[in-house]
């Protein structure tokens, strides 16, 4: 699924791309700047940890993983934008609290449609992700038994990433956009560490996946001032 709607949403700013580029739209705005929140969805590869949740757990967590994100997008040379994202999200199953997010740095070329414009470039940055795992299967009733009894196992993980992207902004109002975006997460990283001490082998995580999100953003664009005409030399007749 997460396949096919990164592919679509491709498909879709590229065709949108092409018939506006052919027709001739005006250049990009010298200024513009965008940010609001994002809903996604990103497809990492869990079997092996999954393998490992289901043999102790009886467990499994399900992919895609759905996140809610944060965007802000600026620039000032025309053609061009510079930003930030981050967002994450969270699974439960059973006594397993799972929660895994990405976040960075991003840079993109912007070529305009008709009406809005899309975008092609890349990101750089990194993530993380946890797993919480609750025992209540005897509860502590003092001090002493909570202290004596781990009643919770906490694992956590980094993650560097990398990779491209293609999307489109549609306009809703002058100020106000419909973004929607897909790329291709690249992941270097992802053993698994207790309480962030103790390196673990075993259910290690392949982050890397497609992903896509879907938004809408909030700002404005400042269109190219036009060009000032030169003063025709008057002459003088004598």
């Amino acid at each position: 699924m997460i396949k096919r709607l990164a592919a679509v949403l491709v498909g879709v700013a590229m065709l949108l791309a092409g018939s506006a580029l052919a027709a001739g739209n005006p250049s990009p705005p010298v200024g513009m700047s965008w940010g609001g929140p994002a809903l996604g969805v990103w497809s990492p590869d869990l079997s092996k940890l999954n393998d490992v949740l289901g043999a102790t757990l009886n467990v499994k967590i399900d992919v895609p993983l759905t996140f809610i994100s944060g965007i802000g997008d600026a620039g000032i040379i025309p053609g061009f934008s510079v930003g930030g994202f981050g967002g994450g999200g969270s699974v439960r199953e059973g006594n397993l609290r799972f929660a895994a997010g990405f976040g960075g740095f991003m840079f993109n070329r912007t070529l305009p449609l008709k009406e809005g414009y899309w975008f092609y470039g890349g990101f750089l940055g990194g993530g993380g992700a946890e797993l919480v795992i609750n025992d209540d299967s005897q509860p502590p009733t003092t001090i002493g038994d909570a202290l004596s009894t781990a009643q919770q196992t906490y694992l956590k993980t980094g993650f560097f990433v990398i990779g491209p992207q293609v999307g489109l902004q549609i306009p809703v109002t002058p100020f106000i956009q419909f973004r929607a975006s897909a790329g291709y997460l690249l992941a270097v990283g992802g053993d698994w560490e207790l309480v962030g001490r103790y390196e673990l082998s075993g259910g290690r995580v392949n982050w890397s996946g497609p992903t896509a999100q879907i938004g809408v953003v909030f700002g404005g664009s400042w269109p190219t001032s036009p060009p000032v005409p030169m003063l025709e030399e008057a002459t003088v007749n004598l």
